[in-house]
């Protein structure tokens, strides 16, 4: 039988305050923390990154740069009872070790991450994003501690506080990228659309494509705003067409979108991104994981040049910059 999994796109998004962003401190804090072999320990649960590697999905070329892992949720499953038609319910414990699995790649020049569920009940993209920044945040204490360690020897003394300000903690959103098709079909299941939330989502160093988001975001800059929504609402309904055209701008994975109504049988309905994200099947994926990966990165541009995924540009060329550290760490790796 022809195995078939699903890719899951979503705009990957780590500040470190409001001047950094992922690739500026890719050596010293990004890199230590995708490479750190423990786990998060949540309860019973464990979530860890395994198989990690960093490398061109397609030789030389910078735009398939990618940081790439198996991301595992281990944990213990519990049963208490069973029913059976003889006996009714009946008390019956048992335990079993789970370990589900997930693809994940990170596109570090496009910030795009593809996700690829292996199998049931495996970690989400917001988990793997949680996890990310657990990492993220023990990298950065000890980046604080070894540039308070350089100032000591150097003799500048540098405080602490000082040097947390200069590199903040990591904030990290996951948001998944909008599909135009998605978007259309789950509208049409509101018998009336009641409520259009949009929040601007934080974003890497990519402009916003549509002039709405730009002028937006401009405001948002210049009133020092922490969140921006704007929110539709009427008890009437709101015009459908004109509120997927509206959202339609966010397919750069710029905003957090939120609806609400009523469905034909007058029962609530909500909806988010993650209703309407962009998913694609493949079928065949191979059981390696390097060439999973490759496969998963061709699915990937091709849905870039079907235009389903939106790109914004950049505010600037970070592309010597990845290729450089690259090389760095690959030399380290080999010594």
């Amino acid at each position: 039988m022809t195995r078939v999994v699903e890719l899951e796109i979503a705009n990957f998004v780590c500040r470190f305050g409001t001047k950094l962003v992922l690739n500026d401190l890719l050596d010293e804090v990004v890199l230590p923390a995708f490479f750190n072999p423990q786990p998060r320990q949540y309860g019973e649960a464990q979530f860890f990154f395994t198989e990690q590697r960093f490398e061109y999905l397609r030789k030389n070329d910078v735009t398939s740069l990618a940081l790439r892992c198996r991301f595992i949720y281990s944990t213990i499953l519990r049963r208490h009872q069973v029913y059976s038609p003889g006996q009714g319910l009946r008390a019956d414990e048992k335990s079993i070790d789970s370990a589900p699995s997930a693809l994940a790649i990170l596109l570090l020049k496009s910030h795009r991450l593809l996700y690829v569920r292996e199998v049931p009940h495996a970690p989400s993209p917001k988990q793997f994003g949680t996890t990310f920044a657990h990492f993220l945040r023990l990298a950065m204490i000890a980046h604080h501690n070894s540039r308070f360690e350089q100032s000591l020897r150097s003799g500048t003394k540098l405080s602490k506080r000082a040097i947390r300000e200069q590199f903040p903690f990591a904030k990290v959103d996951v948001v998944p990228v909008v599909s135009s098709e998605s978007l259309k079909h789950f509208v049409r299941r509101f018998d009336s659309l009641k409520s259009l939330r949009i929040e601007l989502a934080p974003t890497n160093s990519e402009l916003d494509n549509n002039e709405f988001f730009q002028q937006l975001r401009l405001s948002k800059q210049k009133v020092a705003s922490q969140k921006t929504v704007v929110q539709h609402q009427s008890a009437k309904g709101l015009d459908k067409d004109n509120c997927v055209a509206h959202i339609e701008a966010a397919k750069q994975g710029n905003a957090l979108i939120q609806m609400k109504g009523v469905d034909s049988n007058g029962d609530e309905l909500k909806g988010n991104n993650d209703n309407f994200s962009v998913r694609a099947s493949l079928e065949e994926v191979s059981e390696q994981i390097d060439t999973r990966a490759k496969d998963v990165f061709e699915k990937y541009e091709e849905l870039v040049e079907k235009e389903v995924i939106t790109l914004g540009m950049p505010t600037k060329d970070d592309s010597e910059k990845l290729k450089e550290s690259f090389k760095r760490f690959h030399r380290g790796e080999s010594k």
